[in-house]
């Protein structure tokens, strides 16, 4: 699948590209993306993020939303449910103009959840944004506490 990235950029990658196991005998072997030494491969729907000249682009299809604080004090939950503000759009996206900094919905279940930069955010595909919010005014990033905690 062709993509945006080029040699040189950095990438924000699935975690089971690195995976170890161990067979039957309690040997630990490498998983089947192993190359050598310190070379990977990876298919280009399993990387997320990539870096060119300081700035991070979603890859593909992906993109990245920013939980929002719930402001329903009859609710114990601390975040809105499948609302969010998008952060890291594609192309996509913006021909449908949704924009980061724009307030959308998303499908349950559709996002799982990365600490990018200290900031908590969810990533998932575009077309598990199914609307785009007008702003009240009072919406504000969702970021614990415990994000921090290394």
């Amino acid at each position: 699948m062709k993509t945006d990235i080029r040699p040189g950029d950095k990438v924000i990658l699935h975690h089971n590209i690195f995976r170890r196991w161990y067979d039957v005998r309690g040997l630990e072997r490498n998983g089947s993306t192993f190359f050598k030494e310190d070379l990977y491969f990876a298919n280009s729907d399993q990387i997320y993020m990539y870096k060119r000249n300081d700035t991070w682009s979603a890859n593909m299809h992906y993109c990245f939303v920013s939980p929002i604080v719930e402001t329903d004090v009859l609710k114990s939950q601390k975040e809105r449910d499948l609302i969010g503000i998008l952060k890291y759009g594609n192309k996509s996206l913006e021909d449908a103009k949704i924009l980061p900094g724009d307030l959308i919905g998303f499908k349950p279940n559709s996002e799982f959840e990365f600490v990018f930069e200290n900031k908590r955010l969810y990533c998932m595909k575009s077309n598990d944004i199914v609307i785009k919010y007008e702003y009240k005014g009072d919406e504000k990033e969702y970021n614990p506490s415990w994000k921090n905690s290394r």
